[in-house]
């Protein structure tokens, strides 16, 4: 749909009874208006009731924000680039800084930048990323059945 940038998905469990909300974000209310009167959306509505106790219920967007998730907090996020970006930093100054120090000091961070800024985004950061939640999901408590 024309706007629309991201969807959230929660369930909430009490007892036997299954809470699930789909949250979608669009770029302007305009893109949201479109969305909630088009077939698309009506045809999703009218399958959904048909797996429902209950009648699907619409929230406003103050509703919403209450639910949806939110990123990781700050101070989390500085320590996961810090850890992704530690290992590769100190192999380019042990390795490779010392071969470049006739470089202009311009050039060299140039080229520290240039390996570190994509090697954390693409390589490490994911990579930390995934050990995390692998090691989060191994730690859940679990419930009896």
């Amino acid at each position: 749909m024309p706007g629309h940038l991201a969807t959230y998905v929660s369930e909430e469990r009490a007892g036997e009874e299954v809470t699930v909300r789909i949250g979608v974000t669009f770029a302007s209310a305009e893109d949201l208006l479109r969305w909630e009167r088009c077939a698309a959306r009506h045809g999703l509505l009218a399958e959904v009731d048909e797996l429902t106790e209950d009648r699907p219920r619409t929230f406003s967007v103050d509703e919403l924000a209450r639910w949806a998730p939110r990123g990781p907090s700050r101070l989390r996020m500085t320590l996961l680039i810090w850890i992704a970006l530690f290992p590769i930093a100190l192999v380019m100054n042990h390795l490779v800084m010392p071969l470049l120090d006739e470089w202009p000091v311009l050039l060299r961070t140039l080229l520290l930048t240039g390996v570190l800024v994509p090697a954390v985004v693409l390589v490490t950061l994911p990579l930390l990323n995934r050990l995390l939640a692998a090691w989060a999901l191994w730690h859940q408590p679990r419930t009896p059945d």
